[in-house]
């Protein structure tokens, strides 16, 4: 484990001590990491217009590298804030993508623009898929404060065009938080956890209690499905399932007093799983073993459930490498770096 202390600098501050959004954390090569929050400079904090600063660093020395900055809009309410705020997330071959000001933005390693692509008016969001190699994005027209047709189409991270679409006319469907795993859109619904196909299949992949609508705390996408998260535990989904493929039992029955595993990371290539593990009063098992630690993370092989590593869980705001190597973490003021898969 490295341990790397950030000092406020004036002008170069990492410390991000900001008022309104909980800071991000993204790792887009197996080197270098974004730590990235917006601050809104209007009247209203959570709805203002403002900007989002990034800071990119070296997480096998610490060094920061470089500060980006973006201007963002405001949001239209309180309660959208999830589609319409800034966000950063990783691309294969060390590239990243920036949503900001109504733009679509992608970056190479050193920051160099590769391109961009206006989104047009409208509430907006996107998320990689296929390994990084496509990027889903998600838009949505709201008249009257009412939403219209939302639309999610997958992008060739390489040439921006579009590989596949699709519109959801279905308005209490088109509120659900989903994600994008190869060309199905998951999200949790009456009876479990559902997959809707591009050709507007909606089937249900999973409706055990641990994919109930109230029991998943958290999913991701996974090289061999969704990852889950719940009140009953971890494990993986495949999309051609009825229930889990592996599936790490917490203690459900015990109230706020059980053991927690929310949130859950996955490496960009699908093929590790990292889970924050809290334990309770006086429950404080999980996956066969005692917690040490009043937080652990617990990182999996996706495809088979197997256990690869537990490290301190120093704070729940963490991301994996692209290829599962390292784990890092973000604590206000520390950046925690842990070997996690020997490559």
């Amino acid at each position: 484990m490295s341990h790397y202390g950030y000092k406020p600098v004036k002008g170069n501050d990492v410390q991000l001590v900001f008022g309104d959004i909980t800071p991000h954390l993204v790792m887009f090569s197996n080197s270098k990491a974004i730590l990235y929050q917006t601050q809104s400079s209007g009247p209203v904090k959570v709805t203002g217009a403002g900007t989002m600063t990034a800071f990119i660093m070296n997480v096998n020395t610490g060094a920061l590298i470089r500060r980006q900055e973006w201007q963002t809009p405001g949001r239209h309410s309180v309660v959208e804030r999830k589609e319409s705020e800034a966000r950063i997330v990783a691309l294969s071959d060390d590239r990243y993508a920036v949503m900001a000001d109504a733009t679509l933005y992608f970056y190479d390693s050193d920051g160099n623009q590769l391109f961009k692509r206006p989104l047009g008016e409208g509430m907006s969001s996107m998320q990689p898929t296929e390994g990084g190699n496509e990027l889903l994005l998600r838009h949505e027209i709201t008249i009257g404060g009412e939403s219209r047709n939302v639309e999610y189409s997958w992008i060739d991270a390489k040439t921006m065009q579009v590989q596949g679409s699709f519109v959801d006319r279905d308005t209490d469907r088109s509120q659900a938080g989903m994600l994008g795993v190869d060309r199905v859109l998951v999200y949790r619904g009456n009876g479990g956890l559902h997959a809707l196909s591009i050709d507007g299949k909606d089937r249900v992949i999973c409706a055990t209690p641990s994919c109930s609508e109230r029991g998943i705390e958290d999913i991701a996408a996974t090289s061999d499905g969704v990852a889950v998260a719940s009140r009953f535990g971890v494990g993986v989904v495949p999309i051609d399932g009825k229930q889990p493929s592996w599936f790490r039992e917490t203690t459900p029955n015990a109230g706020m007093d059980r053991v927690t595993v929310i949130p859950i990371e996955t490496s960009l290539d699908g093929k590790y799983l990292a889970a924050y593990v809290s334990r309770g009063h006086r429950y404080r098992q999980f996956d066969g073993l005692e917690l040490a630690l009043p937080s652990e993370f617990f990182v999996y092989s996706t495809q088979d459930g197997k256990r690869v590593a537990i490290m301190p869980g120093t704070s729940a705001m963490c991301a994996m490498a692209p290829d599962g190597s390292k784990l890092i973490s973000f604590d206000g003021r520390h950046l925690n770096v842990y070997d996690v898969v020997s490559k």
